[in-house]
Formats: structure tokens, sequence, C-alpha cells
């Protein structure tokens, strides 16, 4: 449970193979991607943290492992772990591209 909201909150991990209009409205949207989550077609696993890290920490073995595998990494890491982010990002030999404010470089 987060202290400052009293909300449970859980991180998963999505793996996306198709995607497709599956409402026929001419559209992609959150109810295509929850038709596609419960096709079977993709998958979608909850995450647990590994005891020093919480579910969805960028620095858990099971992020850290996530992060191997991964082809494109999207995500809103805390501006208080940035440059820790960053240097998880070069030290596992990522390309990315970050989108956000501009003090986050300085």
């Amino acid at each position: 449970m987060d202290e400052n909201t009293g909300r449970h909150r859980r991180a998963y991990k999505a793996v996306v193979n198709v995607f497709r209009d599956t409402t026929g409205d001419g559209g992609l949207d959150m109810d295509d991607i929850r038709n596609l989550l419960d096709s079977g077609e993709n998958e979608l696993t909850e995450l647990h943290g590994d005891g020093t890290y919480g579910a969805g920490d960028f620095r858990s073995k099971e992020c850290l492992e996530l992060l191997d595998e991964a082809d494109i990494v999207v995500t809103n890491p805390p501006f208080s772990l940035f440059r820790e982010y960053v240097a998880t990002l070069v030290e596992h030999g990522k390309k990315f591209v970050i989108m956000g404010n501009i003090n986050a470089i300085t």
C-alpha cells in the first residue's frame, strides 16, 4: 500500500506482440489494449520486487533483467533518481530518448 495515498500500487510487465483495433472504431485506445491483454496474444505479468527494491523499481533484480531483454523502455522515473536511471541505461548499453523538462539535463 502506498503510504502517501493509501492506494494499493502494483507494477506490471507488458509484452506486446500484437496490436490492432479490436473495437473496430478506427483508433487504438485503452479498450483495445485491455482486449489485447485479455486475448492471450500478449502478456501482462505483475512484478514483485526483490526485497531490497519494490515492485517496478528500476534498480530491482527483476527490472534489471527486463532491461537487458528490452528493445524499448517506456517509463517515468522519479526526478530524484534521474541521474541514477540514466547511468543504469548507459551501463546496460541501451539507446534511449528522454522526453521531459529541460532542467533534467542540468
